[in-house]
């Protein structure tokens, strides 16, 4: 990565970690959680699915557990990330809303479903729901920093795997602009707690 890329990445993510620290501070993120994970539930394309990866949120993250919860409801298969190694990520099922609410948690704070569940890459799914510190109206995604989700969407593609990519945050996150390399995977539309942006392809 070159250097003036890397330097604009480091500066929007001190920037996008200070307002969701705000929004933390003000007692907002749980709340607008709520709004935004409603929104995510009803979209066409995730009613459609029959399974859907989400990320299980991180301490200063939009909450995501309220759509876990439903979507466990509705009978569909729900997938979440556990970190395996310092650069390789998988997905496991998550069995029930009784196993949300007693997983393991990783050194990042991060809930993780056990590794006994079907594994993603093997299965397959719908649409993964992606976190991201920023993103922008061109589906273009900032990370923590980890490459963990780019590599992951790689070894998809690799398999022939196509899933519908929505991007999951606060509104406050949405900028003018993302910066990005050739490696950085871009989300076809993001929900936030007021709306939804199609990006790459329209989402009702």
């Amino acid at each position: 990565m070159c250097s003036a890329l890397s330097s604009a990445k480091s500066t929007l993510r001190r920037q996008m970690r200070l307002v969701l620290r705000n929004a933390e501070e003000a007692g907002e993120i749980r709340k607008k959680s709520e709004d935004a994970c409603k929104a995510l539930v009803q979209l066409e394309v995730v009613q459609k699915a029959q399974s859907v990866a989400v990320f299980l949120s991180m301490p200063l993250e939009i909450q995501t557990d309220a759509a876990v919860r439903s979507l466990l409801k509705q009978g569909k298969t729900v997938y979440a990330p556990v970190v395996t190694s310092k650069d390789t990520m998988e997905f496991y099922t998550v069995g029930s809303e009784d196993e949300l609410g007693c997983l393991h948690k990783n050194h990042w704070g991060i809930p993780e479903p056990k590794r006994c569940g079907e594994e993603m890459l093997a299965e397959g799914v719908d649409v993964v729901v992606t976190p991201g510190l920023a993103f922008d109206r061109c589906g273009r995604r900032l990370g923590q920093g980890k490459g963990y989700y780019d590599r992951y969407f790689e070894r998809l593609r690799k398999r022939g795997l196509d899933p519908r990519l929505i991007g999951f945050c606060l509104d406050e996150q949405i900028v003018k602009e993302v910066p990005t390399g050739e490696d950085d995977a871009c989300v076809g539309a993001i929900v936030t707690p007021s709306r939804v942006l199609a990006c790459k392809q329209d989402v009702n």
